[in-house]
């Protein structure tokens, strides 16, 4: 019988910390869709979140720093969405639906158009 190995420390920390980022990402983006990019808060991110705001600090030295790596993350899932794409029709297709139903960035355009442009 072969036991397989534990986690180690660092990667148990990393695969929370990668949950608690994806939260809070999905979170700040809840908060963004009822009121924008600046009337948004930690504390109200961290409530949508279901995270502290101490996980929030912990990740992010502050909001503008956790909306720069929000944007980053959405790059980085939108471009795993067009290189999955069977063809380029497809990748377009798929990326003009995800980002015109997305409902952060319908309210970004609304009431940050500054930050979009």
């Amino acid at each position: 019988m072969s036991a397989q190995p534990a986690l180690a420390p660092y990667a148990r920390q990393t695969s929370v910390s990668n949950k608690s980022r994806i939260a809070i990402f999905n979170g700040a983006k809840s908060v963004i869709c009822e009121v924008g990019n600046y009337q948004s808060n930690i504390a109200e991110i961290a409530l949508r979140s279901q995270v502290s705001k101490a996980t929030i600090y912990n990740q992010f030295a502050d909001k503008a720093e956790m909306m720069e790596c929000l944007v980053e993350y959405e790059v980085e899932r939108l471009t795993q969405v067009a290189l999955a794409a069977s063809s380029r029709e497809e990748a377009l297709y798929l990326l003009s639906t995800q980002i015109s139903q997305d409902l952060a960035l319908r309210k970004l355009v609304e009431s940050d158009p500054l930050d979009i442009a």
